[in-house]
């Protein structure tokens, strides 16, 4: 694979939902393979990157919030 740098951080999903104080939910967020391209310096095109991924979720951006799961891509 050619220069794959770039952000370490994006936001690939979300959605919001309402909920009544003290209720919980769920959420399905898909993410589609493109998700998961970047941009490829030496070609000039979006790629797949295979690799580890870690994917956040939670209720707030606030770290302390968030919980992860680990992806592979090969």
């Amino acid at each position: 694979m050619g220069d794959t740098t770039g952000l370490l951080k994006t936001l690939k999903g979300f959605k919001r939902i309402d909920l009544a104080a003290g209720t919980t939910g769920n959420a399905v967020i898909d993410l589609p393979f493109n998700s998961f391209e970047f941009y490829d310096g030496n070609t000039f095109k979006m790629d797949v990157v295979p690799g580890e991924y870690d994917l956040w979720y939670g209720s707030s951006s606030d770290d302390k919030d968030l919980k992860q799961l680990k992806l592979i891509i090969d």
